[in-house]
């Protein structure tokens, strides 16, 4: 278990306090053990997740253990994999509250008051037919332009001050045209040191060839102008496999980033692409802090659809500086 004195350590040197490297001491020894019979490593991760996580009180920093653990010793693939798990955590909460506010508790609790959402750790492959249910039932209830304004928020919970630095940037840019192209120079650094290093960028393994792709497509990840909107398109789940997929199926599924959804394209679900809009919500938020209002935000292409991307318009204000 030496793999596991020196994953303490690494906590330790990072300011993990003793309740983190207790729990760790706890949940990896028979996790390792385990997982080193194991044939398929991703498979066994999400079995360990489902059948020895979901439901525990303490799920949530188990599952961070988990992947601090699968990142620490180069295990991408889990560690992606259980990164993504951890962005189910608070989004329906944050979607059943949105459409209180919007739409009145009753509502909320109609829409909501029957579903069962798989418990944090599930296999994520619970959740589809989940999420088919709850959009049958939103739209029910209310029209496709309130349905979209339920699901295009800040479901994530993240803090928009988060991006002060970026909103710095954007006013000392002598235009929106020229913070997008530095804004994209930036991004193309950013990877090339992932690249380099060998680690992940947020759930994303990045090589050369990814690194040359974005390069070559402002429109991923920072977006290009087209009159007052701005087109961004989403960057895939899995890049480099992406581009070196033929078959349109995988292809999709290598692109979807949705923890809700993504693996409804191997079982064939079909789900609506309403549903992007909570991407939506998560793409415009950068430029609804930098302008200080909520922006409008449409959604041009989807996996769901059968697209091999997502990508989606983000209307601008008239002060922005084309």
């Amino acid at each position: 278990m030496d793999l596991i004195k020196e994953f303490l350590s690494f906590l330790a040197a990072r300011g993990r306090g003793l309740e983190w490297q207790d729990l760790a001491s706890e949940l990896l020894p028979q996790y390792l053990q385990d997982s080193n019979e194991a044939q398929d490593q991703l498979a066994f991760t999400r079995s360990f997740a489902a059948l020895r996580i979901a439901g525990n009180d303490d799920a949530y920093r188990q599952l961070v253990i988990l992947f601090w653990f699968e990142n620490y010793r180069g295990n991408h693939e889990s560690a992606s994999y259980l990164l993504t798990m951890l962005g189910t955590v608070g989004v329906i909460e944050s979607q059943k509250a949105r459409l209180s506010e919007l739409q009145g508790e009753t509502l909320a609790e109609q829409v909501f008051g029957d579903l069962d959402f798989p418990a944090l750790g599930s296999d994520l492959a619970d959740y589809p037919d989940k999420i088919n249910l709850y959009l049958r039932k939103l739209r029910q209830n209310l029209d496709e332009a309130a349905c979209r304004k339920v699901l295009a928020g800040n479901h994530h919970q993240l803090d928009p001050e988060q991006f002060a630095e970026e909103k710095r940037l954007f006013a000392a840019a002598s235009s929106l045209a020229e913070y997008l192209r530095q804004k994209h120079e930036r991004l193309v650094g950013e990877l090339a040191k992932h690249a380099a290093n060998g680690t992940l960028w947020f759930e994303q393994r990045i090589t050369p060839r990814v690194v040359d792709y974005v390069r070559e497509h402002q429109e991923i990840q920072t977006g290009v102008l087209q009159a007052n909107r701005l087109i961004v398109r989403k960057i895939p789940y899995d890049p480099d496999a992406w581009l070196g997929e033929s078959d349109p199926d995988k292809q999709r599924y290598l692109a979807c980033h949705c923890p809700f959804v993504r693996e409804s394209i191997p079982a064939g679900t079909r789900l609506s692409s309403l549903w992007c809009h909570c991407t939506g919500g998560f793409t415009k938020l950068l430029w609804d802090y930098i302008f200080d209002q909520p922006l409008e935000v449409e959604l041009l292409e989807s996996i769901l659809d059968g697209d091999s991307c997502c990508r989606f318009a983000i209307t601008l204000p008239f002060q922005a500086r084309l």
